[in-house]
């Protein structure tokens, strides 16, 4: 069935007795939201709704749905216990399976402001489930996804936050999928806006990025990985390089080290200075594990046999970071401070 026709189908649809029935129900069922006082009549009111959207499933045109989202956002607060969330997301599935693929697509935006922030908040009962919801109904969408990726990527990060449970390769294999429906240039290119922006997705967004990506050995390998996406990984660097977390400057500079090697010369000039005046930063922090990683990306080491060098490539872009840095009058201590700790 083709947009119009779906459209004609949905007017018509809204005008018969049985709809406006429905419509009256539901706007019933929602007055009741408001005499909610505890847990127990969250779950009665989603159980209400539910019944009520299930019993008229076959209407793809959900009445009231801005109204429906609010409060199935608002059910979804972390306050609240697990099962009232797992009963949220029945719901979901109920409206999700109602208006199929082209009716999510268009209202994407509607239920997706309520269950994006779930996964980083959620108990460890909820999450498979929640997984399982995007994997069912949002991967359809395809490409449909676009408008809402950023988004849609920073709400999965969440899932690598320990290695070692239960659905972190579930959220590993997602993310994957995910790459693969919308391409890996544009998928990447919002997974590093997402890190620019989100300070405390980095981490995990850096646990993902430094499993998935495999050593490139030759410049054309680098560049594959990046798929034409290094201008924004320099900022994406570069700003995770001033973060306050030791951790995520260390993901960085692994970053650096281990995918864009200086031998490789990944970046242009200013693209360079970028990352360079913020990463020379880290020596203020006085850390060991920092300094060496700063150390093997700026002097070239990728391996054992590799020889210490300092190349015209790099020695060019700190003096012009430090040059920038001696202009600031408010800082005009930091440069000096980084050169004592760089080369003393």
């Amino acid at each position: 069935m083709d947009k119009k026709s779906q459209s004609n189908s949905t007017e018509e649809i809204i005008k018969t007795p049985k709809y406006r029935r429905h419509c009256q129900n539901i706007e019933k069922i929602l007055s009741t939201f408001d005499a909610v006082s505890e847990w127990a009549d969250v779950i009665g009111f989603l159980t209400r709704l539910s019944k009520a959207l299930s019993s008229s499933s076959q209407f793809n045109a959900i009445p009231h749905k801005f109204l429906i989202a609010k409060r199935l956002a608002q059910c979804l607060n972390p306050a609240l216990p697990s099962g009232v969330h797992q009963k949220t997301l029945e719901v979901y599935s109920i409206i999700f399976q109602s208006i199929g693929t082209e009716g999510l697509s268009k209202d994407l935006s509607i239920y997706s402001y309520g269950l994006f922030p779930l996964l980083q908040y959620s108990a460890m009962n909820v999450k498979p489930q929640l997984l399982n919801l995007y994997e069912k109904y949002y991967l359809p969408l395809g490409k449909d996804l676009k408008p809402c990726m950023k988004s849609f990527i920073l709400a999965l990060l969440p899932g690598f936050e320990d290695e070692g449970n239960e659905y972190y390769e579930q959220t590993y294999n997602l993310m994957d999928k995910l790459c693969n429906i919308v391409g890996e240039e544009y998928f990447y290119h919002c997974l590093f806006l997402g890190i620019i922006s989100s300070t405390s997705q980095r981490i995990y967004a850096f646990s993902y990025i430094l499993k998935k990506f495999k050593k490139p050995t030759t410049t054309e390998e680098m560049n594959n990985i990046f798929k034409g996406n290094i201008v924004i990984c320099s900022r994406c660097i570069a700003a995770s390089l001033l973060d306050a977390d030791l951790l995520v400057q260390r993901s960085a500079l692994e970053l650096l080290v281990s995918y864009l090697p200086v031998c490789f010369e990944p970046f242009s000039d200013d693209d360079l200075d970028i990352v360079v005046s913020s990463a020379i930063t880290v020596v203020l922090r006085k850390d060991m594990s920092l300094n060496r990683r700063l150390y093997s990306w700026l002097l070239g080491i990728i391996n054992d046999s590799s020889k210490p060098h300092l190349s015209d490539y790099i020695k060019a872009s700190i003096c012009r970071s430090i040059k920038k840095m001696l202009l600031v009058k408010e800082e005009f201590q930091k440069p000096y401070k980084i050169l004592l700790s760089l080369f003393m």
